[in-house]
């Protein structure tokens, strides 16, 4: 076999997708397939393919260009959440205006290279030994991928029922997902069969058209009036020129569709004063007392997907609007025969009875490990680990597969979640002589099983008419983001098996397992905040100005601690400070570098933490205000720091007292102010304190790339600006900017803590192991499920809490010891006079 096949997906970067191999196939080019392959090109990876088999992208919303066809979920949170659109015509997004938009990414990304179009795939079956997929499309050509992403959708096959006699009706027939615009309806006797969520659009439009519409309704659907609107010029200049009330109106979105599942799971009660309102709507529009019987369903509100629409009901109500809902006997030559023997003539049928959306991945046939086929592994029914993995088919992820719907919110957000979950697997995957990766058939059923019994507390109708949706969410919401599966990974050397963990092993301990686990619910809203309202500022978009401005707003909703006040005396010299003191008179002092790329942050920001720190240390922080770029390179930075510190050597503060603190650049910056220290002969401080160290500004760890949708705080698109902004005219791995690659000898104890999912993980790593070759004494504690200087939410999450407590013991231990500050010192002087 070739050893090509059995490396990780490093080698995949450099490379280009060819006509038969690539790295990555992804089929399908709707919503979850372009968000797929926009992440993979965010991460780095150009080894990707996606095919399509039409002649454009767009997915169902390509296919589905009947009159009125218009989404249901707000415009702003049926988008993705990477790519804003500011300039969104009203509140819920038609059609074209939709597919303009994913035609936009397309171009706005780059994708246009890496689509086949006109490529329908007819099978797929994994190859064991080679430890690839073998892909052939109807044409008969074959793709090998090492890995395999299907983003098919649910509703791409029309379901179109058999209805005897059809062929022999001698008018027009189609689908409304494949709607006939060359057929004028005009004058025209039409039938309609179905009352479901596109029927319900494009029927208002040929009411006015047709001179009699027959509308054979199967089962009512409740509707509720659709809140839309025009967006007005000033709401657009906002989304536009203040992207944070972009971002503030998607949240906003997003929690108002969110507690709608309140209802749904919990609390079926507040889905009555939904009913209660699409009543009331169908009695003020309905003239007709038995057409608005049979309009409103006999089923519990819930059940079924809630349908919204402002012209339904009036376009029922019109007088050559036939609603009838008796079952269909058969179809005649220029008739439809109801069960009850009524004849109804008409010119044409449009079908409006949805998907085929229980059939995952039909027609192709995908086969798995030993040659079983999904069908057969599917034969009491479909399931998936999260709705993405299946057992037996390894490097294979399906986007919107079982149990993945939802009817409350956005399909788009569900989208994103898969592909973060994906982004991980994949991630994984670059270990060296990894092969593939199957779940577990144990944690498939676990997952499987919970899923089912929890859906058996539902009552027998909802069991009947409803489905598993909800269910599926909520474990999304709160699991997958912060989880890989668990999943067999395969060595391709001697077929030895580990588990994600294995993957992600360092070569030291980690202080992870003592760390107490918060509520799951706090840590996913705080995640989403910050994803939703702080990351998109941090932005090259952005300038620095605008994003020190909002940096100082966000710390406003930080809380502090209690006890601890701002010293109102500073020195508002070039280096101003402000203290934090912990006690009366603290015999500890901490000099804590604050954060933000080197080019925002400072007390607004930093403050409060630096107050939790002050009270854990039982200590004095001091937060120089220390020059910021683009007005200032380096090594601007570096000698205001180092100014700071011999500045409270000269006030008298002990050193042996003195811990040396930062997070994120500042975390950088104080390892290459220890460095300037040591080597300008001052003493140096007791302890190092680093917390999502970023001290690689060359941006080699891979972190960076494997975590980018991870991190719910920073992207690598904003560090490569900051680093650019700060380095100017030095290069990036010069060690005063990139302390990572200096001579870390003689350096005191150091206290690393960093979270699983940010970017500068790598660089916490790689640091550890460095500062350990080197003889430092390094504590690595990494904290599971968190992001980017989480710290900062000390007072409102548990785990940022106990970091901060962790802090304080490791200052305590490490300070008052002036013997072993002397000894570091003076094992460097001797360790540079024998270089």
């Amino acid at each position: 076999m070739a050893t090509s096949q059995k490396q990780g997906l490093d080698s995949a970067k450099s490379e280009t997708a060819s006509a038969t191999t690539t790295m990555i196939a992804i089929i399908g080019s709707g919503f979850g397939g372009l968000g797929m392959a926009i992440q993979l090109k965010l991460a780095g990876f150009d080894a990707f393919t996606i095919l399509e088999k039409a002649d454009g992208v767009g997915g169902t919303w390509r296919d589905n260009h009947y009159p009125g066809a218009a989404c249901d979920v707000q415009s702003h949170l049926y988008s993705y959440s990477f790519a804003p659109k500011a300039d969104w015509s009203r509140k819920f997004g038609r059609q074209p205006e939709i597919l303009s938009y994913m035609q936009g990414c397309v171009k706005q990304y780059g994708l246009a290279p890496h689509l086949q179009f006109g490529t329908e795939v007819t099978s797929a079956s994994f190859d064991k030994d080679a430890g690839h997929w073998v892909i052939t499309s109807s044409d008969g050509a074959v793709l090998h991928a090492r890995v395999l992403v299907t983003a098919c959708g649910q509703l791409n096959r029309p379901a179109v029922p058999a209805v005897p006699g059809i062929d022999a009706f001698q008018g027009k027939v189609f689908h409304s997902a494949r709607w006939d615009h060359g057929y004028d309806l005009a004058g025209k006797s039409v039938a309609v069969i179905g009352t479901g969520a596109s029927a319900i659009q494009f029927v208002p439009q040929i009411v006015p058209k047709v001179k009699a519409l027959k509308l054979f309704q199967r089962s009512a659907a409740w509707v509720v009036p659709k809140p839309d609107r025009p967006f007005t010029a000033l709401e657009q200049w906002l989304f536009r020129h203040v992207p944070v009330a972009d971002r503030l109106y998607r949240a906003m979105i997003y929690w108002k569709n969110e507690s709608r599942a309140l209802g749904f799971t919990r609390f079926g009660w507040l889905l009555e004063l939904v009913a209660l309102q699409a009543r009331r709507a169908a009695k003020r529009h309905v003239r007709n007392p038995e057409k608005r019987r049979k309009l409103i369903p006999e089923y519990k509100i819930g059940c079924k997907r809630v349908l919204i629409s402002n012209d339904w009901y009036q376009a029922v109500d019109q007088d050559h609007v036939d609603l009838v809902t008796q079952g269909i006997d058969r179809v005649e030559a220029g008739a439809i025969l109801t069960r009850d023997g009524q004849r109804h003539p008409v010119d044409a049928i449009i079908y409006g009875t949805g998907f085929q959306a229980t059939d995952f991945l039909a027609p192709m046939r995908v086969t798995g490990l030993d040659g079983i086929d999904l069908n057969q592994a599917w034969r009491d029914g479909a399931e998936a680990y999260k709705g993405i993995s299946v057992s037996g088919f390894p490097n294979l992820f399906m986007l919107y597969g079982p149990n993945t719907n939802l009817a409350h919110s956005s399909i788009v957000f569900m989208l994103e979640s898969q592909v973060r979950y994906v982004m991980q697997c994949i991630g994984s995957l670059q270990a060296p002589g990894l092969h593939f990766m199957n779940v577990k058939a144990t944690r498939q059923k676990t997952f499987s099983d919970r899923v089912q019994s929890r859906q058996g507390a539902k009552t027998a109708q909802e069991q009947r008419l409803g489905s598993r949706l909800h269910l599926l969410v909520q474990d999304q919401h709160r699991q997958e983001h912060h989880q890989l599966a668990r999943l067999h990974v395969h060595l391709s050397q001697d077929g030895q098996q580990a588990g994600p963990e294995g993957l992600r092993a360092a070569p030291r301990a980690r202080s992870s397992g003592s760390l107490s686990a918060g509520p799951i619910m706090m840590k996913t809203l705080l995640s989403w905040i910050v994803r939703g309202c702080v990351k998109p500022v941090l932005s090259p978009g952005f300038s620095a100005q605008a994003q020190r401005r909002w940096g100082t707003f966000v710390g406003l909703f930080l809380l502090g601690a209690r006890g601890t006040t701002p010293d109102p005396a500073r020195d508002r010299g070039r280096a101003g400070r402000a203290g934090f003191p912990g006690t009366q008179r603290p015999a500890r002092t901490v000099l804590y570098l604050h954060g933000g790329g080197y080019v925002m942050g400072g007390e607004g920001s930093h403050g409060k933490l630096a107050a939790h720190l002050a009270k854990a240390a039982v200590a004095q922080v001091w937060l120089p205000a220390y020059r910021l770029a683009p007005e200032h390179a380096a090594p601007a930075a570096l000698h205001d720091a180092l100014a700071a510190y011999a500045a409270l050597l000269e006030q008298g503060h002990d050193p042996s007292q003195i811990s040396l603190a930062g997070d994120s650049a500042g975390g950088g910056l104080a390892l290459a102010t220890a460095v300037a220290i040591r080597d300008s002969g001052l003493p140096l401080p007791a302890s190092l304190v680093l917390l999502s160290p970023w001290v690689d500004l060359s941006l080699a760890g891979t972190s960076l790339q494997t975590h980018s949708l991870r991190d719910c705080l920073v992207h690598p698109q904003w560090l490569q600006a900051c680093a650019t902004a700060y380095c100017g005219t030095r290069l990036a791995a010069d060690p005063g900017c990139s302390p990572l690659f200096a001579d870390l000898h003689g350096l005191p104890p150091m206290l690393i803590q960093v979270g699983s999912e940010e970017v500068l993980l790598s660089d916490a790593e790689r640091l550890a192991g460095a500062a350990t070759a080197a003889g430092v004494a390094v504590q690595f504690q990494q904290f599971d499920g968190l992001w980017h200087v989480f710290q900062l939410h000390a007072g409102v999450l548990r785990e940022s809490d106990t970091a901060v407590a962790q802090i304080g013991h490791f200052i305590g231990q490490t300070t008052g010891n002036r013997a072993a500050v002397a000894q570091q010192g003076t094992r460097h002087e001797q360790r540079r006079q024998h270089a």
